[in-house]
């Protein structure tokens, strides 16, 4: 029964990522400048919604599930060996205004936090794309942007920022134990900041993903694993394609896939 459980997991685990594609068409209609915001398109009520209830999901509730991976037992999960959830959101530095809310200069670059929140939105947002090379005089390391005004909601939020090669503050978050409680504390970030764009990951222990817990086919676990890295890769590029289409519709100076020209997203 324990075997037969964690197989399934990996199913509806597989559904659960299988989300966005079940929508895309199907949405492609309704609320048009919401998708044009979005990163990637998340599911329409008849779709997402019947998957979320067949997996017991409840993204509104407070309850949240840790999920095994396949070839791991319930009991395992319990005890560490579960799926956990990653999120990355970068932002340009003209997309900054929400940041400076929350985060400003360390206390040694001679601004107090009382000073700091005395200037206005703009003026922040201005010292920092004046002083970003001082801020962070290296790529993807914690700089100098940090946490000056703490908010209980926000709790998950990193202590520092980053500024990636590609001259975006980014958010780089700690990995959440539940599905519940990654989609609650993103939909705070965003609703918090604004969209920036966004990258979420999943990781399971490394037995589970490539076959060596014992009792399952391990090229067969590698070569399924694989093949939907594939899938979501072409699914990807397709789904900005689309997004990218419908933003040139409405404005035709917009590019219409800015991730074709970056040094790791492109296609």
């Amino acid at each position: 029964m324990k075997k037969s459980l964690s197989k399934s997991t990996i199913f509806t685990f597989l559904l659960l990522l299988s989300l966005s594609s079940c929508s895309v068409f199907q949405n492609s209609n309704n609320n048009k400048q919401a998708q044009r915001d979005l990163a990637s398109y998340f599911g329409s009520d008849s779709c997402r919604g019947n998957v979320l209830s067949f997996l017991d999901i409840n993204l509104t509730g407070s309850r949240g599930v840790k999920r095994a991976p396949f070839g791991i037992s319930i009991e395992g999960a319990e005890q560490g060996k579960h799926i956990q959830f990653g999120f990355e959101s970068e932002y340009t530095l003209d997309q900054i205004d929400g940041i400076v809310s929350i985060y400003g200069p360390k206390p040694e670059f001679g601004i107090s936090s009382e000073q700091w929140f005395a200037m206005s939105v703009e003026a922040r947002s201005q010292w920092v794309r004046d002083n970003i090379s001082q801020l962070y005089p290296n790529y993807r390391e914690p700089g100098g942007l940090v946490v000056l005004k703490d908010e209980p909601e926000l709790s998950f939020l990193p202590q520092s920022l980053i500024l990636d090669d590609t001259n975006n503050l980014e958010f780089v978050l700690d990995p959440f134990d539940t599905l519940e409680e990654w989609h609650s504390s993103i939909s705070k970030l965003n609703t918090k900041f604004g969209l920036g764009s966004m990258q979420g990951t999943v990781s399971i222990p490394r037995g589970s993903f490539f076959g060596e817990l014992g009792g399952v086919d391990k090229s067969k676990t590698l070569d399924n694993n694989i093949g939907m890295f594939k899938y979501y890769q072409d699914f990807d590029t397709f789904q900005k394609l689309q997004g990218g289409h419908e933003r040139y519709q409405m404005d035709s100076s917009r590019k219409v896939v800015n991730s074709f020209e970056h040094p790791f997203l492109g296609p």
